[in-house]
């Protein structure tokens, strides 16, 4: 699922076990990061008499005071809402007054699109430059879209996107007037459980063509940015940390 977009928890519990009746059954169900009760929940079904908290916008969802006969079961759907890229997995431990009950375990992979933006300052327009998004360890690139932003002035180049769609690591081109501009909006799934990753993509001018890298002037940090005066090459970077 992307960002921003709604899915459905399924909630299922059962006293398959024994012909006795569990009472007092619930649970408290803490989202992981990056996911949330949707407004609305979409809240469907019941479980026995128990009460179902899923406040919209919230980051749990909780069931109390359910009672179970023996051999019986129940259902119900919250729905909830993914704020931020990754993989997440959701816990639930079940209890009840005559014990602990079993933990159930479901793993969403959400994934968030990110944007890179290729701007021609001049003072030549270009054809062919070839513009790199490799995929890091710990990430995984899936489609993207390229599309004009800015046609910048002047010269005979027409700003086009060397092809307006793809799937996987970026390795493609870009005609550009000077100022034109492209925009590549990339979807990405965050796949690390730990550490650091660092997303580039570079710039490289096409043969014949100068870049004196005025407009690309060395940033450090997490969004760093370098320049090589050999090869023309811009490359700019991105270092998040993963908390699991």
């Amino acid at each position: 699922m992307l960002v921003n977009e709604t899915t459905s928890l399924k909630f299922y519990l059962q006293n398959f076990y024994t012909p006795l009746a569990v009472t007092g059954v619930g649970f408290t169900d803490l989202l992981p990061d990056g996911l949330v009760v949707a407004t609305p929940n979409g809240l469907v079904g019941d479980c026995r008499g128990g009460t179902i908290t899923a406040i919209a916008g919230s980051g749990s969802i909780g069931l109390s005071g359910a009672s179970l006969p023996g051999l019986t079961d129940c259902t119900f759907y919250v729905n909830v809402t993914a704020t931020k890229p990754g993989t997440k997995t959701n816990y639930v431990s079940v209890f009840a007054n005559e014990g602990q009950g079993n933990t159930a375990e479901a793993v969403l992979s959400v994934t968030g699109p990110y944007t890179v933006t290729v701007t021609n300052n001049g003072p030549n327009e270009v054809t062919g430059a070839v513009v790199t998004n490799p995929a890091p360890a710990g990430l995984t690139i899936g489609a993207w879209t390229c599309a004009v932003t800015s046609a910048g002035s002047g010269g005979v180049v027409t700003t086009a996107c060397g092809a307006t769609s793809g799937f996987g690591p970026l390795n493609t081109t870009a005609n550009l007037k000077v100022g034109g501009v492209v925009t590549y909006t990339i979807a990405a799934t965050v796949t690390a459980t730990r550490g650091s990753v660092t997303n580039t993509a570079t710039v490289k001018p096409p043969p014949g063509a100068i870049n004196s890298g005025a407009s690309c002037t060395t940033i450090t940090g997490s969004n760093a940015r370098t320049f090589d005066a050999v090869t023309g090459i811009c490359s700019a970077s991105d270092t998040d940390t993963v908390v699991p």
